[in-house]
């Protein structure tokens, strides 16, 4: 009797949302990598919403018919891996050891017919000699890392964990007479968080990053109870800042800034734990409101509002509103027991895109600055058509608005909604994008 030999045959069909084995067996298409692993699968669609940053599915759908399907991107340690492929519409292969860098994440832009990435390193993209000559071929559009436009709302905002925490820095204590400068009051306060255990305690509670999948990008370092909030570099070798905990806790700020947070520290020269708690939380604010609204939020309009008056004795820089042009109310009229919740966040070189600029200067001053920026409302005339367009359309909203019932909002999915119900609902409807 001849043996023979027997070989199995599979049908597979390869779905957007759902993968199916001879009809017998569903499995969610969606793929995600987490340190030097990926995942498939169940396992995904269960972890997606701790991990949205490195979690990919729905591809297809989201590419439409302007975008070609069969994009093949560069991502993550696949020194020991040269090639596999993701369903249909994603592949890695033949990446040289040159090109394995992580990249954070993807996105496609439909109405642009390009793809676009966003990564902590540079952007590589790759297709088929064939489609290169292609005229339709999308065009591929790498952005800056660190553009960070928009504020995360909903499920996303509490993401907790995932950071590197690690011990006090060794170094010499600071001559008072190199800060003579700050006021009494701010040298007077040091931190609670002056070991490691006391801030992994609160780091594995709370939130700190966008996505997890920032968690390369910075560590965070208890401080040394001679440690001052306005201390400099020669405290801790390398990029690093102070940050205070409210800004995490109460204003649901996270890591790394966006574009427009960065913005307002360098314009008004000063550091994010050298701005009182009610400055923070109107930047904040109308973040959310420009968001909602579905309007750029720019330096130039935020300040239209605002004004600053730094004393001489340079303690924290606060904002204050123009009386006839008052736009949020203060976050809280007393803020009180911040002053000695602070830590360091160091930079790390996978960070260094989304916080420093190409030539390695920081885009926002890391350190309390000498001499922060006196402002009285920006003014119309320097502002671009567009910017006074967005302006006139803020200025007719029935404002004052509560910054924190406005930063509140950002605890619910349905953000825009949301604030349209609450603080716009007196507004024409054509206002609310």
């Amino acid at each position: 009797m001849v043996k023979q030999n027997k070989e199995w045959v599979v049908g597979i069909d390869l779905g957007t949302t759902y993968s199916c084995v001879v009809g017998s067996r569903t499995t969610p298409s969606c793929v995600a990598f987490i340190e030097n692993q990926r995942l498939i699968g169940d396992v995904v669609k269960n972890q997606a919403a701790m991990n949205p940053t490195n979690t990919l599915f729905g591809a297809q759908k989201e590419s439409s018919d302007q975008v070609h399907p069969k994009v093949q991107i560069a991502q993550a340690w696949f020194q020991n891996e040269p090639s596999y492929s993701i369903s249909v519409f994603a592949s890695i292969s033949g990446i040289p050891s040159s090109m394995s860098k992580f990249f954070l994440f993807l996105t496609v832009s439909r109405s642009q017919s390009q793809v676009t990435m966003v990564s902590s390193s540079p952007v590589y993209a790759f297709f088929d000699s064939e489609e290169r000559q292609r005229s339709d071929s999308p065009v591929v559009q790498p952005v800056v890392a660190g553009s960070i436009e928009s504020l995360l709302s909903g499920d996303r905002v509490f993401v907790s964990g995932g950071v590197d925490v690690d011990v006090p820095e060794d170094g010499c204590s600071s001559s008072p007479a190199e800060y003579l400068w700050a006021s009494r009051e701010v040298g007077e306060q040091g931190t609670i968080f002056v070991s490691r255990e006391i801030l992994l305690g609160w780091v594995e509670n709370n939130c700190i990053l966008r996505t997890l999948g920032y968690n390369r990008s910075l560590r965070l370092i208890a401080c040394r109870k001679d440690e001052r909030v306005f201390h400099e570099e020669d405290v801790v070798g390398g990029n690093y800042f102070y940050i205070y905990l409210y800004s995490l806790y109460d204003m649901y700020i996270r890591l790394p800034f966006t574009r427009f947070q960065m913005d307002v520290l360098r314009c008004l020269n000063v550091a994010p734990s050298q701005l009182h708690p009610n400055g923070c939380g109107y930047i904040q604010a109308f973040g959310v409101l420009c968001q909602a609204l579905g309007i750029e939020p720019t330096t130039k309009i935020f300040l239209f509002f605002f004004k600053t008056r730094p004393n001489a004795k340079r303690g924290w820089v606060s904002l204050s509103s123009m009386s006839k042009n008052s736009i949020f109310n203060l976050f809280v009229e007393s803020y009180k027991d911040f002053k000695n919740h602070f830590f360091k966040v160091s930079i790390t070189e996978m960070g260094q895109p989304f916080f420093l600029n190409e030539n390695g200067s920081p885009r926002f001053p890391l350190y309390w600055t000498k001499k922060p920026r006196t402002l009285t409302s920006w003014p119309l005339e320097d502002m671009t058509d567009v910017e006074r367009r967005n302006l006139d359309e803020l200025v007719g909203l029935p404002r004052p608005f509560s910054s924190r019932k406005m930063i509140n909002c950002l605890k619910y999915n349905d953000l825009k909604s949301r604030v349209s119900d609450r603080f716009l609902c007196q507004i024409p409807s054509c206002y609310v994008v």
